[in-house]
């Protein structure tokens, strides 16, 4: 068991180039957590959907109460804050045309919504500031789809407020890419928040010199949160070589980030399916103390791990250059590690390819899992390695998520002998390779490419909401 502090871990956070390390703000307080993920023991796995007979957990106790046929909510992506105790989502009200932002707290078992202007956008889930305050509303998806405007809009839980924080005076109904308008719009995008508080993000916008985008790397202090100050321009975008920030396609993005524990390293997954032989077509990894490029991950260099990896699987790896296949997720270890997962389909149990874990320090790249003994003739999806599970379970994940020790990662992956889908855990700091604890089945998980999932923990609670799905593990 591991003593840290939930200020200390952030799954997918942003870092100014001029930071190294983090310092605390006076305002925050770090909140000590005591968590042993060996002694997680499954509560419960619920359905937050509801059915046609049955209101779901957001709808059944709402304010304003909610109206069949008139609202809408989407349950697939709301976003369970950090302490685990607060659900977000997105509320509709077609009669009236109004959006709105609504909370869920497991004290009260209730909801309350607050009313958005027409600037309001549909949501996807967001990104939460450590301290479980504030939420920034993911909109990227809608927004690149359909061109429209990106401002960052925040929701405060302590005050149950919306705050449109870098309006930039285009109106949402404004289409970007017209003459009219690409010049003198912000696309503000890719926010994510500091253990400290602070929030960075990227800013898209038209330079006037080239005529072309441009991202820039930008910082808004935790202390000006709710300010109307202008954000800190932290990087600029380079004039050749540039790497796309984010990129939608059909209902997923392509391209995730996240910082190391220490404050060290950014790492942007950047990476477009349409262009194959794109040289930007990697992940980026930024030294922050000594503000420059450490190095590159491009999806070729998987061919090089080793460890874990059997030969063929190497070799196919190194021939066929994964073309076709996304970085899909990001997160760090507690002790610095990076975790990539890569991906094509989402539960293709045709698709061999393991989770990696890359050494920041030595620059090398090796399996979570031990698979060098899988020979090439004798892989099938249904083969067993670890228990009776089939080997598609730990390969064709559908879902992952850190544990906020930064020790364990969850996963839910599809057993092609059963074919239903389990719920697994495997620790991600040990030295050796270890094997996955198997925690449950999911008889009525539907794994979506459009859905959010977050992980929360109060001891001796810990919550994982994928799409519809609340699990509800606890420590014993």
């Amino acid at each position: 068991m591991k003593k840290v502090y939930l200020l200390d871990l952030c799954l997918i956070v942003f870092l100014p180039f001029w930071v190294g390390y983090y310092d605390k703000p006076a305002n925050m307080v770090a909140q000590e957590i005591i968590l042993d993920d060996s002694k997680l023991q499954l509560v419960s796995i619920e359905n937050i959907d509801g059915s046609r007979d049955v209101a779901g957990l957001l709808e059944a106790n709402i304010t304003p109460t909610f109206v069949d046929g008139v609202d809408d909510i989407d349950p697939h992506r709301a976003t369970l804050s950090p302490d685990g105790e607060t659900i977000v989502f997105y509320r509709h009200d077609r009669e009236r045309g109004v959006s709105m932002v609504c909370e869920y707290r497991f004290s009260s078992n209730s909801s309350t919504c607050v009313e958005g202007d027409k600037e309001l956008l549909e949501f996807n889930g967001g990104w939460w500031s450590s301290d479980s305050r504030y939420v920034v509303l993911d909109m990227d998806i809608n927004i690149l789809q359909l061109g429209q405007e990106a401002d960052l809009t925040i929701y405060d839980t302590q005050t149950d407020t919306i705050i449109n924080r870098t309006d930039d005076g285009v109106s949402a109904s404004e289409r970007v890419f017209e003459d009219d308008v690409r010049n003198r719009v912000w696309m503000d995008t890719a926010p994510i928040f500091a253990p400290n508080g602070d929030l960075y993000f990227f800013r898209n916008a038209i330079d006037t010199s080239v005529g072309e985008w441009r991202a820039d790397l930008m910082r808004i202090a935790a202390n000006e949160i709710t300010n109307t100050t202008k954000p800190e321009v932290l990087w600029r975008h380079p004039a050749e070589g540039a790497f796309i920030v984010y990129r939608a396609r059909d209902w997923y993005l392509d391209g995730t980030m996240s910082i190391s524990p220490d404050g060290k390293y950014l790492a942007i997954a950047s990476f477009d399916t349409s262009t194959t032989d794109n040289t930007n077509n990697t992940i980026w990894l930024f030294d922050l103390a000594q503000q420059s490029m450490k190095t590159q991950i491009p999806v070729s260099r998987l061919g090089e791990a080793i460890m874990g990896i059997p030969t063929w699987l190497t070799e196919q790896i190194t021939t066929t250059q994964l073309i076709g296949i996304i970085f899909s997720g990001l997160a760090w270890t507690d002790d610095n590690h990076l975790m990539i997962k890569a991906s094509n389909f989402v539960y293709d149990t045709q698709f061999f390819i393991p989770i990696f874990k890359y050494d920041v320090n030595t620059d090398t790249l090796e399996s979570v899992y031990d698979f060098s003994f899988v020979s090439e003739d004798g892989y099938k999806p249904d083969i067993t390695l670890f228990d009776e599970v089939s080997i598609s379970a730990d390969i064709s994940i559908s879902m992952n998520v850190m544990s906020p020790s930064g020790q364990t990662m969850f996963y839910i992956g599809r057993d092609a002998i059963t074919d239903t889908f389990v719920l697994s855990a495997i620790s991600v700091v040990e030295s050796e390779f270890t094997t996955p604890r198997r925690i449950a089945t999911l008889t009525d998980y539907e794994p979506r490419s459009r859905i959010v999932t977050s992980v929360g923990y109060t001891a001796p609670t810990l919550r994982i909401l994928t799409g519809t799905t609340l699990i509800t593990l606890t420590e014993q």
